[in-house]
This record gives C-alpha cells, structure tokens and sequence, in this order.
C-alpha cells in the first residue's frame, strides 16, 4: 500500500493455476489425437486402396497369367492417373497383345498341323502309287524277261533249222550235182558217137536241161555258202561285150 508502505503477499497453490490450463488443454489435445488419427486413417486408406491394393491386384493377375489365365486382366480402376493406373493399363495392353500374339500362333500351328496331315496323306499316297507303278513294272519286266527267252529260244531254234536247212541243202546239192554230172558227162560222150540227126538232139536237150539243172543246184549250193558265212569269191574272166 503506498500510504502505509506495506506490501500484500498472496500465496496460490500452483494446482490453482494449473489445473485450468489442464482443463483447457486436454480437449484440445484430445483433439489434436483425434485428428491426427482420423488423418493416419485417411491416408492408411487412400494408400490402401490407391497403392497397396492395386499392387495386390496387378500381382494376382500376373500370378493368373504366368498359370496360364490369359483372359484375366487387371481388375484395376482404369480410370486413375497415377503410376498405378498408367502400370494397369500398360499391363493389360500387353495382355491383350500376349493373348493375341498366342492366338495367331495356335492358329498357325493349327494350320501347319492341317499342312502336315495333307503332306502326310498326299506322302502316302505317292508310296500306294510307286508300290502299284513298281508292281507294274515288275510284272511288265518278268514278261519282257519272259518274252526275251522265247525269242531267245525261237532264235536258237530258227539259227538250229537254218542251219540245219543249210546242211542239208549243202549235203542234198553234192548229192545232186554228182549223177546230174554223170548226166552231162554221159551226154556229152554219147553226142561224140554216131547218132542220126534225131538221137542227137535228145542228147543235146538232155545236155542242156542238164546244165541248167546243175546252175540252180549250184546256186542253192552258193546261197547255202552264204547263209553259212563260208561264201568265197573266186575270179573268173568274163566278157564285157
């Protein structure tokens, strides 16, 4: 007091001061928690549901894929556009283009395995056909070797009658040629003795007919020579007039 020069000490127990301020504090930091919490929820879910279950997703479908599954696609919002949106769709592009690519090599396989049944078939039947061709040709040979024997066998008889036929041609034309001689040798002494005019032309006839006689049994002679291959020429003057 500035009259008196007294001062006025006031002792106030610290839980009178702090216990308001706690009593204020704590909802506020009650509230803070709850927000903070509510805030880690939030984030917890969009991570959740933007990355981690995306992530799971494109994980299961590839898992699908690589089993075989080539009809699964990422079940993904395709609509996002984050990394995790432009990594579904791209994955799903490039199932679509495995799938297709896997379609046209099924289908080429298909028609290769037509092409091999088709090449095998025509194969088979070009083999029924050289069997029949070779059959042919075998039954055609064994008569060509059969027809070749009997020719050969008809040669060797035609070669055995020729030559038979030459022998006894040349036997028969000595033979022959030996009374026809006989004929001309008698002949020609008997025209040397006294005849009429009458007995003489007889004898020159029986001459003559003789000596024509005696040319063709020497030509079948000469063509039995030739058949025989034992012809020889002989030289002999002739006249050119």
């Amino acid at each position: 007091v500035e009259a008196t020069g007294w001062g006025v000490l006031v002792q106030v127990p610290l839980t009178a001061v702090y216990d308001p301020l706690v009593k204020a504090a704590v909802p506020v930091i009650f509230l803070c928690f709850l927000v903070w919490g509510l805030v880690v929820l939030t984030v917890k879910h969009k991570f959740w549901r933007y990355v981690v279950a995306p992530l799971a997703e494109l994980s299961q479908t590839a898992i699908a894929i690589s089993s075989g599954d080539l009809q699964r696609t990422a079940g993904v919002e395709m609509e996002m556009d984050n990394e995790i949106g432009i990594l579904a769709r791209a994955f799903n592009s490039m199932t679509t283009q495995l799938r297709d690519v896997i379609n046209r090599l099924e289908e080429r396989v298909h028609q290769l395995t037509q092409t091999r049944e088709e090449l095998r078939r025509h194969r088979e039947h070009l083999e029924e056909l050289v069997k029949a061709r070779t059959a042919a040709l075998a039954e055609q040979t064994r008569k060509l070797e059969t027809q070749a024997l009997e020719l050969a066998d008809a040669k060797q008889q035609a070669e055995s009658a020729s030559q038979a036929k030459s022998k006894f041609l040349a036997h028969m034309s000595h033979e022959i040629r030996t009374p026809i001689n006989a004929v001309i040798g008698f002949s020609q002494l008997m025209m040397r003795t006294s005849m009429d005019a009458t007995q003489k032309d007889y004898i020159k006839k029986i001459n003559s007919s003789a000596g024509v006689l005696l040319g063709v049994v020497n030509n079948i002679l000469d063509f039995s020579k030739i058949e025989a291959g034992k012809m020889s020429l002989e030289k002999v003057p002739f006249s050119l007039s």
